[in-house]
């Protein structure tokens, strides 16, 4: 008859455990739920905020995307102007986005094409400082202060510029052109040993290019 008694024992020390252990965590509970709720609280808030900025700034993205699309549109319908106003008020009311960075590359565009010199190389200027995360409008934003430069008649610091775009991004399709941009200031300016140097570039890296007949052509003439 002892070992049901030992049997009963065991089970009501388990029990006991139990309840001794639920006790104490509804004593926990009771005098650190509150904080531990609020913790909690304050971990799904700031995941929930997150998940709102990311979205934000995605659907600003796409509006911003939007916008700039009818801009372009208008832009190579010759309405420039118009065109310019768009992407003036896109650039200032979603700045920080991909699109707003593609915004003040087209501003420098703009204000290029219609002889704004200063305006543009401000505008090329803001996206290589605060955007820059493309290759090809990298290198377009530098070629546009330079030809900016080029037509201030500064042919020298446009030559390089020119030059400096391609060295950042060699493998661009415009590469051999920007050189040949870069030989023809150098010329402008007399040295023609640099733009003998930037046309047998073009040969050298840009074989198969089409660019590479006018770089012959060029320091033939030379």
């Amino acid at each position: 008859m002892l070992k049901p008694q030992k049997s009963l024992r065991k089970r009501e020390l388990k029990e006991d455990q139990l309840v001794t252990t639920v006790i104490k965590t509804q004593r926990y509970m009771q005098e650190y739920g509150k904080q531990i709720l609020i913790g909690v609280a304050g971990v799904v808030a700031v995941i929930a905020l997150i998940s709102m900025v990311v979205l934000s700034k995605q659907r600003s993205n796409t509006i911003a995307y939007t916008t700039l699309t009818q801009a372009e549109v208008l832009y190579l319908g010759g309405q420039l102007d118009a065109a310019r106003q768009i992407v003036e008020n896109m650039v200032k009311t979603y700045s920080g986005t991909d699109a707003a960075g593609i915004g003040y590359h087209t501003l420098g565009n703009l204000a290029l094409d219609t002889h704004q010199y200063d305006v543009a190389i401000e505008n090329y200027q803001i996206y290589l400082d605060d955007y820059d995360d493309d290759p090809v409008l990298s290198a377009s934003s530098q070629a546009g202060i330079a030809a900016c430069f080029e037509q201030q008649k500064k042919f020298t610091e446009a030559a390089d510029l020119y030059q400096a775009a391609v060295t950042a991004n060699p493998t661009i399709f415009l590469a051999p052109q920007y050189l040949l941009n870069a030989s023809r200031c150098f010329e402008t300016a007399k040295d023609i040993e640099s733009a003998r140097t930037a046309c047998q570039q073009v040969l050298d890296q840009y074989p198969d290019s089409f660019y590479s007949q006018l770089a012959e052509m060029t320091l033939a003439r030379l």
